[in-house]
């Protein structure tokens, strides 16, 4: 009975092993270093996979996230490819992406980072059988203010992305001729770095003078006003995904448009920081919200732009 056990211990082990580690890795590099690439064990150029672009924070790497989320445990069963770049080093030797005006490239340093990840985009389809209508972006602090500008300039592209205590730009207006892009804003309440209520900066350049960026709720709405969702969002939840905080911690805002399927969320966890320390379900959780959010179809793009309304009123009725 012993022997038997043991053996199904060890088969079980087995399995738990194949699951997490049962994938394919290279590195591709365009110029900038390495990025890894993470690809299903059972790859073929005849099936397109969904891609997914994970963004580190400020002072990063990336390692980072995949350490924080164990994203590529999730590589070979939900099939996709998982892309970790990494941002450049300022004079401190501080890793940034060159995001909005708040964050953070601090030294005001020539760096196209949106040009270098549409370009690692490229390769990433040429060297792979990709889903083009399944591209997404999944960013941390700094890598979540990158999302919303890769969004904003490149909304043709990008089927959808999910921010962790990141921002919009505060001045809604840089987007204005952005297409509709699935949105997923996840922010603690309690975060001291990225306001959840928004915030600014000191420039470390320019004495006197600050940088802001939008509140979680103003980075959701003014999405939601491009993605031409209703007025009022859909209160859910709750969720429970922060590990340290006893029971359910998380409500979810949902605003949407049901024409097109366009949708921008909030999931609030309520009594977080900057880092929560999410629990095993957050990560299946965000990549099934990625996976499930396709690009949307041009024409259904050009219905929500003369379908968005103003969502200022919304706003202050949540607030």
């Amino acid at each position: 009975m012993c022997r038997l056990f043991i053996s199904i211990v060890f088969l079980f082990s087995i399995v738990l092993n194949q699951y997490a580690f049962g994938v394919e890795r290279t590195e591709i590099n365009i110029g900038r270093g390495g990025a890894d690439v993470v690809y299903p064990s059972d790859y073929s150029d005849a099936k397109p996979l969904p891609v997914i672009v994970a963004l580190h924070g400020f002072t990063g790497n990336k390692k980072q996230l995949d350490t924080y989320w164990k994203l590529s445990t999730l590589v070979d069963h939900k099939q996709f490819i998982l892309v970790s770049p990494q941002g450049t080093r300022d004079s401190k030797g501080r890793t940034f992406w060159n995001a909005t005006e708040a964050c953070c490239n601090t030294e005001n340093l020539e760096v196209d980072d949106v040009g270098y990840l549409m370009a690692l985009l490229d390769t990433i389809e040429q060297q792979f059988s990709v889903d083009t209508d399944s591209i997404h972006f999944i960013g941390w602090s700094n890598g979540g203010f990158m999302s919303y500008r890769l969004a904003c300039e490149h909304s043709g592209r990008i089927a959808s992305f999910m921010s962790l205590a990141g921002a919009n730009y505060k001045n809604e207006g840089v987007c204005a001729s952005a297409s509709p892009v699935h949105v997923l804003q996840v922010h603690g309440t309690e975060d001291q770095i990225v306001e959840y209520g928004g915030g600014c900066w000191p420039d470390e350049m320019t004495e006197g003078k600050f940088n802001c960026y939008a509140g979680a709720l103003e980075s959701v709405a003014d999405w939601a006003k491009i993605n031409g969702c209703e007025t009022l969002p859909k209160q859910l939840g709750p969720l429970d995904l922060d590990k340290s905080i006893p029971g359910p911690d998380t409500t979810v805002l949902l605003f949407e448009n049901k024409s097109s399927g366009a949708v921008t969320e909030l999931w609030t966890v309520h009594g977080a920081g900057h880092g929560p320390r999410f629990n095993q379900r957050y990560s299946t959780m965000v990549i099934d919200w990625l996976l499930s959010h396709r690009r949307i179809p041009e024409k259904q793009n050009e219905v929500e732009k003369e379908s968005a309304i103003d969502l200022a009123s919304s706003i202050q009725t949540i607030q």
